[in-house]
């Protein structure tokens, strides 16, 4: 992921990762990016359950999964992501 950020974006900085759900809302409380990359299936807390929480910050959440369904996109629209 990083690697296609900065092939796209090369002027965005990272500032932080995450290796699962939880930790993903606890960096987003304390680094305040303006936007966060979430995998769907991320272990711990799924990316969706964590869009929810890190949604409500403020913080603009994308989401990237290879699964593709009607209710899935639903879902995801509705945790703020």
């Amino acid at each position: 992921m990083k690697a296609v950020l900065h092939a796209f974006r090369p002027t965005w900085e990272i500032c932080g990762e995450a290796a699962n759900g939880k930790e993903a809302i606890q960096a987003a409380t304390d680094l305040k990016p303006d936007v966060i990359f979430l995998d769907l299936t991320m272990p711990v807390m799924s990316g969706l359950e964590a869009a929810s929480h890190i949604a409500n910050s403020g913080c603009r959440v994308l989401i990237f999964t290879m699964h593709e369904s009607e209710q899935l996109s639903d879902d995801v629209r509705k945790s703020g992501a």
